[in-house]
């Protein structure tokens, strides 16, 4: 029975994810799939950013991410879509599911900090190639060093959103140069 219990959660957080919201932009009547390397993950699933149109006008960005927190523990995955303007900013993630230690929801709060981290990547965890770095093998803790750059209790989870939102970053940079040569 619980088998069958975790298989249904596992598919109410796919049915979730899997839907791209378009009505931030309105006028979309099409939409152009670009190629790009997922250099965050062992899976390397997260190889697509879709671009969005009107006609012929650029109106912003799409890349759904499916991954893990990468500290190959018993946490849940990390799946969420990310919207960027015409220009490659950052507009909003989408994430229903998104957890902290022990599977605990994110709090509309731990969002929107994650949202100010996203638009202003805290340079101390960039630099950070593994989750493990941020916290104490032994209990478990954050260091104290990242606690003010990570949701509380969500240092693997925001760590990860941040190295993903950073390569898209550089993705669309490629992009948008590419787009403008054709122009």
């Amino acid at each position: 029975m619980v088998k069958y219990i975790f298989l249904f959660f596992i598919f109410q957080i796919q049915a979730s994810y899997s839907q791209i919201d378009y009505s931030y932009w309105p006028n979309k009547d099409r939409t152009k799939e670009f190629l790009v390397e997922d250099t965050v993950s062992k899976e390397k699933n997260n190889i697509k950013i879709i671009a969005v149109y009107n006609k012929k006008k650029l109106l912003g960005f799409v890349r759904k991410i499916d991954t893990t927190t990468g500290c190959n523990s018993a946490c849940l995955p990390i799946q969420y879509v990310a919207y960027y303007d015409s220009g490659g900013n950052y507009i909003k993630l989408q994430g229903d599911n998104l957890t902290k230690i022990n599977h605990t929801p994110m709090s509309q709060e731990d969002l929107t900090q994650l949202d100010l981290f996203i638009l202003n990547p805290p340079a101390e965890l960039v630099s950070v190639k593994n989750p493990l770095e941020l916290t104490d093998a032994l209990t478990g803790a954050t260091f104290k060093k990242f606690q003010p750059f990570v949701i509380k209790g969500g240092a693997y989870s925001t760590l990860r959103i941040l190295t993903y939102h950073v390569e898209t970053q550089k993705h669309l940079k490629k992009i948008l140069e590419n787009i403008n040569e054709k122009n």
